[in-house]
């Protein structure tokens, strides 16, 4: 899902969660879905740079792990 797609309404709901009749529950799910799938591209991006090194690589390499793991659970819990 682009980013430009996560705009909400007035429900709190995202538009694209509206579109395909989510609500409650199940939008949420999706919408916090995407925002760690930007994290963790995000970590991964960073990772790979060569920009960090040492104990800021080590932080973010936890963070990322962290992110990752969100995803997977997310998407297990949305299945």
């Amino acid at each position: 899902m682009a980013a430009g797609a996560l705009v909400l309404d007035g429900f709190g709901e995202t538009r694209a969660a509206h579109a395909a009749g989510m609500s409650g529950d199940l939008a949420v799910l999706n919408y916090a879905l995407t925002l760690e799938h930007i994290e963790d591209a995000m970590y991964k991006a960073l990772l790979s740079s060569g920009y960090l090194y040492g104990q800021a690589y080590q932080y973010a390499s936890t963070f990322g792990a962290h992110e990752h793991a969100h995803v997977v659970a997310l998407t297990a819990t949305i299945k």
